[in-house]
């Protein structure tokens, strides 16, 4: 069971801008107009969050700290906005709107990367499931992140199968398959 602590009440509204602020000090900032739906989701939705999913089935302490109560989604979307960019972004924990490393955005929106990731995130590796930093993951202009979704171990282990399988007659389907097996099993 999550704690909510509503200091909203001044405002009124069927949106909530809600805090998820954990014990270790990093936070995510939401928006919903069913806050008892949507924490349920956080808790189990891996293909949306991973890394909040993650979070929140840890174990580690979580508050529910609702902002802001509005009519309009425009005005939910401005405090997220806002909320968002006050958080320093080693703490937050709001993987698609990171904050722009560079200059302009890729075609997709996203913000625009060069080089490594030097930011003390954490990101979970969607081939083996580990929560690691995302230095160790290569960048990917055209996710929304600016991350690859894949960490660099699972990487060189996909080329070093595909490179193995071309080189018995295999397909590099077949490579990828056993690269994806090997990493899933860590």
């Amino acid at each position: 069971m999550i704690e909510v602590e509503d200091d909203a009440t001044w405002a009124a509204g069927p949106l909530i801008v809600y805090e998820l602020r954990f014990e270790d000090g990093t936070i995510y900032v939401g928006q919903t107009g069913n806050l008892d739906k949507r924490l349920a989701n956080h808790a189990g939705a891996w293909r949306t969050n991973r890394l909040l999913a993650a979070k929140m089935s840890s174990g580690v302490g979580v508050r529910c700290h609702i902002v802001w109560r509005c009519d309009d989604r425009q005005d939910a979307l401005d405090h997220e906005t806002e909320l968002i960019a006050m958080v320093p972004p080693a703490l937050s924990l709001n993987i698609a709107r990171f904050h722009t490393v560079g200059v302009g955005s890729n075609r997709s929106g996203g913000p625009r990367r060069y080089g490594r990731i030097d930011d003390d995130r954490m990101v979970v590796c969607s081939w083996c499931r580990e929560l690691l930093p995302a230095r160790m993951y290569h960048t990917d202009r055209s996710r929304s992140t600016g991350i690859a979704s894949r960490c660099e171990d699972c990487t060189s282990v996909l080329h070093r199968e595909r490179r193995v399988a071309i080189e018995r007659g295999s397909t590099a389907g077949e490579g990828y398959a056993r690269a994806k097996s090997e990493c899933s099993k860590r």
